[in-house]
């Protein structure tokens, strides 16, 4: 690695060159063998990670080989599972696309949810992975887990028919391997509803917190407004058309309204949907808003 880093101090490695035959970068190399040191150190002195090879693929791709190539009973798979994952966690640190597609259409996603990898498949839903993603055969990733699944229930049912073996009930190793794959179904057909309350909690704790930062300006605010309504009342002579409502509904341009909607900027900018919606709103809607949000439990 040493070495390696000198080279890249002296010039003497262009980054992103590739070898001739599949259009590799010695970033996809360093991938491929599993090399963790390597890798953060191509991508730090500017390896592309999506960059793709000859066969389409980029090294969110390939981040597996080195995994695979251990044997399947050796103790170093676990281990090589734990660098895959940091090699994963890298890559996408430093820009990696999730989404990115190989010529079959297939994802890291569809990798991770095959192998029943659960803890890399939440790595990528959480960088923006697509947990509906379709292969050009029409597969999401929660297909290919669902497969492998009953894939190995089958096998178990088979072993079980036989007879047991010395390393545990029969069928129950199949079962065991299959756990990963469950979990990777489980996590995918409820992604959506985890999304939603996490964005509904960040919401309720945005605007908690916008609401804090603002609550000497809507009290002052408040005040400025209550003697605004009493000395126009006092103007007015209290006439009809004149009371605490019709003051109320007189406008948008009250300090408290000017308040709310500084807030309202502040948290969500002038151009969301969000923000659309509230500052259509007129004073009583949008506190009604607040409390509404303020209430409920998440």
């Amino acid at each position: 690695v040493v070495r390696v880093e000198e080279a890249f101090e002296r010039g003497d490695v262009t980054v992103n060159a590739v070898e001739p035959s599949m259009h590799n970068t010695g970033l996809m190399l360093a991938v491929q063998a599993g090399l963790l040191s390597v890798t953060r150190l191509y991508l730090r002195y500017g390896g592309d990670p999506n960059r793709s090879n000859r066969p389409g693929q980029v090294p969110l791709h390939v981040a597996w080989s080195s995994w695979l190539k251990e044997p399947a009973e050796s103790p170093k798979r676990l281990l090589q599972l734990l660098v895959v994952t940091d090699i994963l966690a890298a890559l996408l640190e430093y820009g990696a696309n999730p989404n990115s597609r190989n010529h079959n259409g297939l994802t890291a996603m569809h990798f991770a949810a095959s192998y029943g990898h659960e803890a890399i498949l939440r790595l990528l839903l959480r960088a923006g992975g697509a947990a509906h993603a379709r292969d050009r055969y029409g597969r999401a990733p929660i297909d290919l887990a669902r497969r492998r699944v009953d894939a190995l229930e089958a096998k178990a049912a088979t072993a079980e028919s036989g007879a047991g073996t010395a390393t545990g009930p029969p069928g129950a190793r199949q079962r065991d391997g299959a756990e990963g794959h469950r979990a990777c179904v489980g996590l995918l057909a409820n992604w959506d509803h985890i999304e939603k309350a996490k964005r509904f909690r960040d919401f309720r704790a945005a605007w908690s917190h916008a609401m804090a930062q603002n609550a000497t300006e809507f009290r002052a605010a408040d005040e400025e407004t209550r003697r605004l309504r009493q000395a126009q009342l006092i103007r007015t002579g209290g006439a009809a058309g004149t009371s605490e409502a019709s003051a109320l509904r007189a406008g948008d341009r009250s300090p408290l309204a000017a308040a709310g909607r500084r807030a309202s900027e502040r948290l969500w900018g002038t151009i969301t949907p969000a923000a659309s919606l509230i500052q259509g709103m007129d004073l009583q809607e949008e506190m009604r808003l607040r409390n509404r949000i303020a209430s409920v439990e998440v």
